[in-house]
């Protein structure tokens, strides 16, 4: 069942990034994380919000509740985000990316996502610029878009939209929209409707 569904998706996602991405963004759109923990990830951040009384999840009430004081622009990172836990469950980002952009919104959900995760062996540690991310990074990158784009928000709107049934000069439309509604690039939006979808063809298997 999981390859038949791997196979209908990866169909599905190829011919809505077909119109859009280069050939190089395709890479950081594929993922090779299965549903089990895609589940495990939605999982985390749904206690992570029922803790900390988050009904309605942005990015900024994520970083409050995390104790996130300070990120700041860093152009001599060699990488895109370093997190630095700084004293009594405080922490701080530096970006390589410029402030207030969509690029620094999803590194500082990512670096989210990596206490939310309590990966805190690797408070201080630079991440990757390049290449493929090992299936650890990708977990957090699933929760990162989670956070930017919380998954029952976009299954309504793709069911609102009827998203699947449409044809490529309309989901582009809605994937540009989407992406200015949610504040992200289009690659985290295809993200998400990948993702989504895999979950709930999972689900309905």
């Amino acid at each position: 069942m999981e390859l038949i569904i791997a196979i209908v998706l990866t169909a599905l996602l190829s011919s809505a990034i077909s119109f859009c991405l280069t050939k190089e963004k395709y890479k950081t759109v594929r993922s090779t994380l299965t549903a089990e923990k895609m589940q495990e990830a939605e999982g985390k951040l749904e206690k992570f919000y029922s803790e900390n009384n988050i009904t309605e999840p942005t990015l900024e009430r994520v970083e409050k509740a995390l104790g996130i004081i300070k990120v700041e622009h860093n152009p001599k990172l060699k990488s895109r985000a370093r997190l630095t836990e700084c004293s009594n469950n405080k922490y701080e980002i530096e970006l390589k990316s410029q402030l207030n952009t969509i690029p620094s919104r999803f590194d500082i959900a990512h670096e989210c996502g990596h206490l939310i995760n309590k990966d805190k062996t690797l408070y201080g540690v630079e991440r990757p610029t390049h290449g493929q991310k090992n299936e650890h990074e990708q977990f957090i990158d699933y929760m990162a878009a989670a956070i930017l784009m919380p998954e029952n928000s976009v299954a309504k709107k793709l069911d609102e939209k009827n998203y699947f049934a449409l044809d490529k000069k309309q989901k582009k439309e809605i994937i540009l929209d989407m992406a200015r509604e949610y504040r992200v690039d289009e690659v985290t939006v295809l993200r998400r409707i990948y993702e989504v979808r895999t979950r709930a063809l999972s689900q309905d298997g």
